[in-house]
């Protein structure tokens, strides 16, 4: 029965099991993809990390002789592996003299800390003939010709971005001094994932690279370099004195020239005078953190910096930047298994009322309701089948698109692949389970109907209206009046098709919103705050004859105002208290006279800028909300009351300001921070580069690209759900249309018979199309509002807000968008009526 029953029902309502298909398809292929992609990004992490040697604790410490601390750490219980390491800020030269910041590592291949992955190297034949060479140094003269055979290992993102290839020269520079290394490697590192500069203020991977340098190099490196300062100290006296005073920045204990000199001395260099103390170990993080940093304290020696896995911004940028990823995976399969569990249900009402007669003859065979259901049960249960298929397909096509944007994005060399097979068994059961669920709702009328059902007609039949409402509907010109007929002739017919233009507005509107928000945060961190072509980070505050020179040189431009277009500033973190709760906050403090073109402060709606208060601080949003403090409330800083003089709304990368005099007041240790706007950009970098302050300089169109990339996931959801929302809603637009039209077919034959044109019968149904737009528009508007902002609070962070904007030209946009699948719907539905046999259509089905 059920066999005979099943083929029939696939050739009556193939086009609604087509659009079952496609709702089913969406759902669990979105679901599968964004939710796959989720868990194997917060999967990668962890593996990279571990595969890759991310410690457990880092140490920062100053330069000193670590050999015996090393050796302790080594032997504490539980501790795996210890490292140490130098690591210091260098400027590198690329071969067009473009002289940009660099952090400078040195690692042992054979370590299992700090690894590197390689993406591209010279051939081991050629890295295994320079190792030799340098190795193989006797004579300390011979360490003068080391830079031929000198190779580094560059990060592949900085290199690409800078047109670095393997195997081409640049040059390291460390006091004031250049030697020509060759690329020999391309790498990639968990450290360096987002590169940050000065405590990560700013991602930057143009001017700011992470350069690696083998431990057994190491001291045939800084040897070259001292006999080269050397040299040039006997010759200048003023470069002497420019070196002392930069070899103070690295600490009274590191070496001096003269031992740096003597190569036999400097090879224990790294083991000796390592400022950074890498160590992994088994126990929890927490445990391993204050094993090593209590094993510091007993000896007396200072910790400058101390950081956990879990902790290490590069390991934590993966909760901030994925969480638009982990909206997606939550939101999107849940929205689009409530629009198929609706559609179903919708859908399989609609095939029983068409069925109404025939179900009428099989009762009156003996077919019971039971059976029936099950037929319908067995047809939505060969969707669901279908829906996998196609949506397994759909599934691996996307996730091959987002996957390969988060590798480029967020600087990772692989990404754990593949489908997680509880997911993909949760996702078919659970529409399997819906579908069940939807016939199981919609197959209660099938009891309903009686042998007796079986002499009504297909063709629908309405109940009698209000007469009010029916004295209404016949003062009303003909086309109106039999737009309305048929929508009450089959009102549930008319609320799916509403129910379908509502799905795609409201998902299109959402999306759409989330892209409003993103170009205005964009635009409010780019356009208005952005107005300088660089910020100079310094690590100790510029010298009065630097900031001077600097102002009077040829390449920075000059404001149409006649300032000059530099402005001076300190960066530092501070801690502000609200007596309960302490929060470490990065703080920039600038002169009152600073050019107010050079920085914008956005007030609480984010607009007008704020000026500098020469005795409060400017506090951020989120910053005052988390303290509870309010305009005119106090904080406390470093042991003094600061009263709160303003609340600015910032986006991204939120940041607290003070004056210049309130930071003196404080007494906070601060490197000067500048904003420039230049005509020449590498001489700026040349400038800076051959002064004693070492600079990192972030360009505000490497920013740009950065900010562009983070957020490309936005811009990639909405390529995909987008159309695929209006697809949706075409698909179901354009069969709910032809059905209505197969259902009153006889009686459009009839009127088209009797006179009327095709077009009439187009203006009918025009009538309900625009019923069913404004019906959607006025429940489909304040839905994507409440659920865009309740989902930019979800994807928000605490460094990176969505702000709500309600943007009318967007709203236009996707209203015409809809407006023009109504459309195609409309003309889809309408093609057939042409070629129509009157005299067939005219007479009963029956």
């Amino acid at each position: 029965m059920v066999r005979k029953l099943l083929w029939p029902l696939f050739k009556r309502f193939k086009g609604l099991f087509f659009s079952m298909c496609f709702s089913g398809m969406l759902a669990l292929g979105l679901l599968i993809a964004f939710t796959n992609s989720y868990l194997n990004l917060t999967l990668t992490y962890p593996k990279y990390f571990d595969e890759y040697g991310s410690p457990t604790v880092l140490v920062d410490t100053d330069y000193r002789d670590a050999s015996a601390e090393l050796a302790d750490i080594r032997g504490l219980d539980g501790v795996e592996a210890a490292e140490a390491r130098l690591s210091f800020d260098c400027h590198l030269r690329r071969q067009d003299e473009r002289e940009v910041t660099s952090r400078l590592f040195t690692y042992s291949v054979e370590s299992p800390l700090n690894k590197l992955y390689v993406k591209e190297s010279l051939s081991a034949e050629e890295l295994s003939a320079m190792r030799s060479q340098y190795e193989s140094i006797q004579n300390p003269e011979d360490i003068l010709n080391f830079e031929s055979v000198m190779w580094v290992s560059i990060d592949a993102t900085f290199a690409r971005n800078n047109s670095i290839k393997l195997g081409d020269t640049v040059q390291i520079g460390l006091l004031d001094t250049y030697l020509p290394v060759k690329v020999g490697k391309l790498i990639l590192s968990p450290e360096t994932i987002y590169i940050r500069v000065q405590d990560y203020i700013w991602s930057d991977s143009i001017d700011f690279g992470f350069v690696y340098i083998e431990k057994e190099a190491t001291a045939a490196f800084l040897s070259t370099l001292a006999n080269q300062v050397d040299k040039r100290m006997k010759e200048d006296v003023l470069f002497k004195l420019k070196v002392e005073l930069m070899m103070k920045s690295f600490g009274e204990h590191f070496p001096s020239v003269e031992e740096l000199k003597e190569y036999e001395t400097a090879k224990d260099l790294v083991n000796r005078y390592g400022n950074q103390m890498s160590v992994l170990s088994t126990k929890p993080t927490e445990e391993a953190k204050k094993q090593v940093t209590d094993y510091y304290d007993s000896k007396g020696i200072g910790i400058k910096d101390v950081h956990t896995r879990d902790t290490l911004v590069s390991y934590n940028y993966i909760t901030e930047a994925s969480r638009q990823l982990q909206v997606a995976a939550i939101f999107i399969p849940v929205f689009f298994y409530g629009i198929t569990m609706f559609v179903i249900i919708l859908f399989i009402q609609q095939m029983i009322r068409s069925m109404t007669s025939d179900i009428g003859v099989m009762m009156s065979v003996g077919v019971s309701g039971r059976q029936i259901t099950g037929v319908l049960s067995l047809f939505v249960f060969i969707m669901s089948l279908v829906s996998t298929a196609l949506g397994l397909g759909f599934a691996a096509a996307l996730m091959n698109v987002v996957q390969s944007n988060f590798i480029r994005v967020y600087h990772i060399p692989y990404m754990i692949t593949g489908v997680n097979p509880i997911m993909l068994l949760g996702g078919l059961l659970s529409l399997i389970l819906i579908g069940q669920i939807a016939v199981l709702i919609a197959s209660r009328t099938i009891y309903r109907i009686t042998p007796k059902d079986a002499m009504i007609s297909n063709e629908s039949k309405r109940k009698p209206l209000p007469k009010a409402v029916q004295k209404l509907i016949d003062k009303s010109p003909s086309t109106i009046r039999l737009g309305l007929n048929s929508i009450l002739q089959n009102f549930r017919r008319f609320f799916v098709s509403v129910f379908s233009i509502f799905a795609a507005l409201t998902m299109s509107l959402s999306v759409t919103m989330f892209v409003d928000a993103k170009n205005e945060l964009m635009h409010q961190t780019l356009d208005l705050r952005l107005t300088y072509d660089c910020q100079v980070y310094m690590a100790s505050k510029l010298s009065d004859e630097t900031l001077a020179e600097l102002k009077g040189a040829s390449y920075i431009k000059t404001l149409p105002s006649g300032k000059k277009a530099i402005g001076n500033g300190y960066f530092t973190y501070l801690e502000i208290s609200n007596g309960d709760k302490k929060l470490q906050r990065q703080t920039v403090a600038l002169d009152i006279d600073t050019p107010e073109d050079l920085l914008f402060i956005p007030d609480i709606s984010g607009k007008r800028d704020i000026e500098i208060d020469p005795e409060g601080i400017i506090l951020d949003k989120r910053t005052a909300e988390e303290l509870r403090v309010s305009i005119g409330d106090n904080v406390q800083i470093q042991g003094i009351y600061v009263p709160v003089a303003n609340i600015s709304n910032q986006y991204f990368n939120m940041t607290e300001y003070v004056s210049s005099s309130t930071l003196t007041r404080l007494g906070a240790d601060a490197g000067s921070t500048l904003y420039i706007n230049t005509s020449d950009e590498n001489a700026l970098l040349s400038f800076l580069a051959a002064h004693e302050e070492q600079s990192i300089t972030i360009f505000s169109k490497a920013l740009r690209q950065d900010l562009t990339e983070r957020l490309s996931a936005i811009n990639l959801f909405s390529y995909v759900l987008v159309p695929f929302s209006m697809a949706m809603g075409l698909l179901i637009l354009s069969i709910m249309t032809q059905n209505a039209l197969l259902e009153q077919k006889r009686a459009l034959s009839v009127m088209r018979a009797v006179g009327f044109r095709t077009i009439d019968v187009s203006n009918v149904w025009m009538i309900q199309s625009f019923l069913q737009l404004l019906i959607s528009n006025l429940f489909a508007v304040p839905t994507a509002i409440f659920t865009s902002r309740f989902l930019f609070g979800l994807a928000s962070s605490s460094r990176q807000v969505y702000p709500f904007v309600f943007n009318p030209a967007s709203l236009t946009v996707v209203f015409f968008f809809v407006l023009a699948v109504i459309g195609f719907a409309h003309l889809f539905a309408m093609i057939s009526i042409s070629r129509w046999n009157l005299a067939d259509n005219t007479r009963s089905r029956e």
